[in-house]
């Protein structure tokens, strides 16, 4: 999918972040025609109304990206996007390493799987933690770890200066 496939109506894609459906019918209410795609993250889904203002948007013609961050065994995110694509949910997210990506591309049908590489909320002490393991895991010495930091730390800090 390219830039250009997308239908200009559907580029904006509006962040349900509501606790609760009554709130999220006046919004899409609100909203009418100016939004076409709708994302319902886990706070909604955790609202027991999930399923059910997803149809109701679909009914109006609208698009469902289910923003769940989905992580467990291969095995289980495989079955949770087999039941988010037979609810004809649009895109989901799914935030884990390749098996997890592998089974949840076989098994989405037509849904399109997104995946969450790094969480927004992290800041430089959590990479570094990260990092940190990660490179002790494959053996790197203690030097190697610091010195592959501070080069991580400088080219983090380039990207977020120019953006």
């Amino acid at each position: 999918m390219t830039i250009k496939s997308i239908a200009n109506n559907e580029r904006l894609i509006f962040a349900m972040d509501v606790a609760d459906c009554d709130q999220a019918r006046v919004l899409a209410d609100e909203l009418g025609d100016s939004v076409v795609f709708y994302k319902l993250g886990l706070e909604f889904f955790l609202s027991g109304h999930y399923f059910e203002l997803a149809e109701e948007l679909r009914s109006r013609g609208k698009k469902i990206f289910a923003d769940l961050k989905l992580f467990d065994i291969p095995a289980t995110v495989a079955s949770a996007v087999r039941q988010l694509a037979r609810h004809q949910v649009n895109f989901c997210t799914v935030h884990g390493n390749d098996s997890m990506l592998k089974a949840a591309a076989e098994a989405k049908g037509d849904m399109q799987i997104l995946a969450v590489t790094a969480l927004t909320s992290l800041d430089q002490g959590d990479l570094d933690v990260l990092i940190t393991a990660a490179l002790r895991l494959v053996g790197s010495s203690k030097e190697d770890v610091s010195r592959r930091r501070q080069k991580f730390r400088i080219r983090r800090f380039r990207i977020s200066r120019d953006v």
